[in-house]
């Protein structure tokens, strides 16, 4: 039993006496149950007040998971609707659609449901960000080149100034094209 229990546990249960190991038993266990109310009520606090922020939906679900489990191991165990209700009001506002559809669904899903519906709508919406800048950056790309600076520039480097289009002189001082519109033959 020494060998089994920390040092500091250990000091704590001990008193002077020799102890049995029926009396230490008794002394740790004590020891644990005088901090499972206070611990009950801060690890509740922790539950009911948990927000996902900018964490992923697996640490987030990963974290109110954990919490619930610390509430089981103090004898207040997290039912499955309360832990699904409580991970859905804390969700990031980007997934209140989602949110919306899963609380009104009868019966209620299973935590670990609910968290695989979050992780493919965070993919989704992974997705279309990165479709959305990607078509952001075409756009501005195109408007930027539509916009009457960008048609001024490029027309005025057709008209002249050295340029060797259509409608340029070359060598020979000739015109591509004849005064009247048509092409030499």
């Amino acid at each position: 039993m020494y060998g089994s229990v920390d040092d500091p546990v250990l000091d704590l249960a001990m008193d002077d006496a020799d102890h049995d190991a029926r009396a230490l038993y008794v002394s740790i266990e004590a020891l644990f149950q005088a901090n499972k109310e206070p611990r009950t009520v801060v690890l509740g606090q922790e539950f009911h007040s948990m927000f996902q922020g900018d964490l992923f939906v697996d640490a987030y679900a990963q974290k109110m998971k954990h919490t619930a489990d610390a509430l089981w191991e103090v004898g207040h165990p997290a039912s499955n609707p309360q832990l699904v209700l409580n991970l859905l009001r804390g969700l990031n506002l980007r997934f209140t659609n989602i949110a919306d559809i899963i609380t009104n669904t009868s019966p209620l899903p299973d935590f670990r449901s609910v968290t695989n519906m979050l992780r493919v709508k965070e993919l989704r919406l992974g997705n279309e960000g990165k479709e959305a800048s990607t078509s952001a950056i075409a756009a501005s790309s195109i408007c930027s080149c539509m916009s009457p600076s960008c048609l001024s520039t490029s027309s005025a480097s057709n008209r002249g100034g050295g340029g060797k289009g259509k409608g340029s002189k070359g060598k020979g001082g000739r015109s591509g094209n004849s005064s009247g519109g048509r092409r030499n033959q």
